[in-house]
């Protein structure tokens, strides 16, 4: 009888024990696995932005009627997502910018070719024209590929007036593996 009331505690204790486990092991083992995997491709984890400033003189690549504007390469051995796209372009009075478009520089295998919607801002400063980008966008570029920017317009792009009416753009994103 006394062996049989050991046995019976033993069963007993062993069964809480199991009970208690497999409500605590789910969570436990959630935490681990959290500790040992990473995310390589998290947004926040490798940003990119690149700022590029130009104005047409005699060191820029805007002459005339259109711009080419590049932003920094993309690493070798990463992907850059591209997120955002923002900035001012001058444009000469009575000018409007005609079409932007935002490409892999050398190679639409390298990446995505993309229309950047422009809008005409308030007014005229200087004698130009200030045209806004603000544009959300998802655009994928390949490892070793530069962002160029196209810019055309009707008129002269960013002329250079004492640094009042030089261009800015700003691209930004993350960079992932491939």
């Amino acid at each position: 009888m006394e062996l049989t009331k050991k046995w019976f505690w033993l069963a007993a204790g062993l069964a809480s024990l199991g009970a208690v486990a497999s409500y605590t092991a789910k969570p436990l083992i959630a935490q681990i696995k959290a500790a040992l995997v990473q995310n390589v491709d998290e947004p926040g984890r490798n940003p990119y932005t690149s700022t590029v400033f130009f104005a047409s003189d005699l060191f820029s690549s805007c002459t005339g009627l259109e711009c080419r504007v590049n932003f920094a390469p993309v690493p070798v051995g990463k992907r850059l997502v591209a997120t955002s796209l923002v900035g001012n372009i001058y444009v000469e009075t009575p000018g409007v910018v005609g079409s932007t478009l935002l490409f892999p520089l050398g190679n639409a295998l390298g990446g995505t070719t993309l229309s950047v919607p422009t809008l005409f801002q308030a007014g005229a400063a200087s004698g130009v024209n200030i045209i806004g980008v603000n544009v959300q966008l998802t655009a994928y570029f390949e490892p070793g590929f530069t962002p160029e920017m196209v810019i055309d317009a009707t008129n002269s792009i960013s002329p250079h007036r004492n640094g009042l009416t030089e261009g800015t753009l700003t691209l930004t994103g993350y960079l992932v593996t491939p």
